[in-house]
């Protein structure tokens, strides 16, 4: 573990001697050299600004990634199956100063071959090593000839341009300080080039990092001393560690997926942070989270050189192993701590654009209160959820009682119709889950994907009456025979609007109108059946197995589903197995059934629920 990563210099002398072998091979399955001005100004113009910041800081570097060979021992090489850009870019730029500088070519000369294109080999022999092709006109007479070239002439460009810059310094910081991870690996070669460029994807961010903080962090935890072996044994036991946080975040990369910004998630899909192969990289996203500025984006060379925070330079990534450690610790807690998983997850998975995951973990290791910490949480839970009654003159000194006021009375209004306002309905209903869930030491934790409305065709959910709303076909769409809503009115559960409706009714032709359908669902919609007291969250294959049956029939249904081990949500199954028992037995009503008393009734309780815990976390605070 002690030579992962080495210098450009070791790459082509100390690591192939010790190795027992000669040179690189680029083998014939490899595409030919591709790199252009940019990508060699762009690397040149990175060295040059490391050189600038960390001056002679011996114990720092700039890591070139990797490069992944196979050793062939009939032909004393290795076979480069990932790198060959890295390698031939390298070996460009170091013969075009090893020219300006005179210094011996002797590192570089058949170290690198092309087994597919000799006349590749001799061009850059006779070409590059010799200096030839800076000296006078060149002419390409292949592909990756015309891109060597290009990239020849670029770095001549380049240090026209930057006068400041001295070759000689240039020239030693990229023999010593300039290093690559050298992956070797035991495996068909030409397997592994396709798995790793089939995609055209190199080492993945955890990869690197886990090389990097295995190599640099821990002898900087132990710098200063000759004790090579507790190096050693340190880095067992921190790969241990590091192998422990990827099994521990495989297990719960659903819930803290969610903590991340969806502009984090993008970059780490194009930077190779890939969560779903190495869960792990959720607790590097998190930590890019807390500690990036406006500035910096994610990629390597973020974590590269560590974090400071204790004014010195010497030990930054032991400082941010011990950092990555006390968030992974914190993560633990939170995920464990029953209150916290299930607020902390209402909040992200719900408002996640507005709550940035460094202002939430800057507020835990600030108030150092895990009690003061749930109350900041509700807190911010109830103002997210009152900000949409806020006017836009009143966003600059918001009154969240008066917004509360507004709330509740329109969960209490029967009239209201919730049917067609799911975005604060879904988070409703999941919040009287969530009140169930910790008010009972018997139900289990919300799992991840329900603390929204569960989306998809198949295993998605939706909004569901408890009390069928209108009689429908079964197609699903509302039914227009006269005769379906005559049966449908006859029901016990609407015998308080039953004369209403059957003077409709009355004068009605066999098929209904337009007209007389909407009056009788406003008629419906008066007295309760779109208000949020007739609503749950149900599975749409639950949903879909009954089909418009009566309440009797669902509730059977559901049972019958809980009893599978199907997972129903705790407030949708209180309403179909208990609802308020207690009323029920003095007013006579069996349990097998759900009348407008019912929806009342429950319309009631979640306005008393949710009044009562707003106003706490709106006033816990003060």
């Amino acid at each position: 573990m002690d030579e992962l990563i080495y210098s450009v210099k070791e790459v082509f002398s100390d690591f192939l001697r010790k190795e027992l072998t000669g040179y690189y091979n680029i083998p014939e399955y490899q595409r030919g050299y591709k790199w252009n001005e940019a990508n060699i100004v762009a690397l040149l113009n990175d060295i040059e600004k490391f050189r600038q910041e960390t001056g002679n800081a011996e114990a720092t570097f700039y890591c070139l990634q990797n490069i992944t060979l196979v050793k062939n021992t009939n032909a004393n090489c290795f076979h480069v199956v990932d790198g060959q850009q890295r390698l031939t870019t390298l070996l460009i730029l170091l013969s075009f100063l090893q020219h300006e500088t005179d210094s011996t070519p002797l590192l570089l000369e058949n170290k690198l071959q092309y087994s597919i294109r000799p006349e590749t080999h001799e061009f850059i022999t006779k070409q590059v090593l010799t200096g030839h092709i800076w000296e006078k006109e060149t002419v390409p007479e292949r592909k990756d000839q015309y891109y060597i070239r290009e990239v020849a002439r670029s770095i001549q460009a380049w240090f026209k341009e930057n006068t400041a810059t001295d070759k000689g310094k240039f020239l030693e910081i990229l023999l010593s300080r300039v290093k690559l991870i050298v992956n070797v690996v035991d495996d068909k070669e030409e397997k592994i080039f396709s798995s790793l460029n089939g995609g055209k994807v190199n080492l993945d961010g955890a990869d690197l990092l886990r090389a990097i903080l295995m190599t640099r962090a821990a002898k900087e935890k132990y710098h200063g001393t000759s004790a090579t072996s507790e190096v050693r044994e340190f880095r067992i036991r921190m790969g241990m560690e590091l192998d422990l946080m990827n099994l521990w975040f495989g297990k719960t990369a659903d819930y803290f997926k969610q903590f991340i910004s969806d502009q984090t998630i993008g970059m780490a899909r194009i930077n190779r942070f890939d969560f779903t192969t190495l869960p792990i990289n959720l607790l590097y996203l998190l930590y890019y989270e807390y500690r990036r500025n406006e500035k910096e984006s994610l990629n390597f060379s973020f974590f590269e050189y560590g974090k400071n925070s204790n004014g010195n330079p010497d030990d930054d990534r032991w400082e941010m192993y011990l950092e990555l450690q006390e968030m992974y610790a914190i993560l633990q807690r939170w995920y464990n701590d029953k209150e916290l998983y299930h607020y902390l997850g209402f909040l992200f998975f719900n408002f996640k654009a507005q709550t940035p995951f460094r202002d939430i973990y800057t507020q835990w290791k600030a108030l150092n209160s895990r009690d003061k910490f749930l109350k900041d949480i509700q807190h911010t839970i109830a103002t997210r959820m009152l900000d949409r009654y806020l006017e836009e003159t009143e966003k600059a000194a918001p009154d969240y009682q008066k917004c509360l006021k507004t709330m509740t009375e329109a969960i209490s209004d029967f009239r209201e119709n919730w049917y067609n306002n799911d975005k604060e309905l879904y988070q409703i209903l999941i919040l009287l889950d969530i009140f169930r869930i910790l008010d009972s030491k018997s139900i289990k934790k919300l799992p991840t994907d329900y603390f929204t409305r569960k989306s998809g065709q198949k295993d998605g959910e939706d909004k569901e009456h408890i009390l069928s709303q209108t009689p429908r076909k079964d197609n699903g769409e509302i039914a227009t025979i006269k005769t379906d809503w005559e049966r449908f009115a006859q029901s016990e559960d609407f015998k308080d609007i039953r004369s209403q409706m059957q003077e409709i009714l009355n004068h009605s032709d066999a098929e209904l109108t337009e007209q007389e359908l909407t009056q009788l669902q406003n008629l419906l919609n008066s007295a309760g059946l779109n208000s949020i007291g007739n609503m749950v969250l149900l599975d749409l294959r639950i949903n879909r197995s009954y089909g418009n049956a009566d309440y009797a029939h669902k509730r059977t249904i559901i049972f019958q589903e809980y009893m599978n081990q199907k997972y129903v949500r705790p407030h949708t199954l209180a309403v179909f197995m208990k609802g308020d028992i207690d009323a029920r037995e003095a007013t006579g009503i069996p349990l097998n059934r759900w009348t407008l008393e019912d929806i009342k009734r429950n319309t009631d309780k979640i306005t008393k629920e949710i009044g009562k815990n707003f106003n706490a976390w709106l006033t816990q605070n003060n």
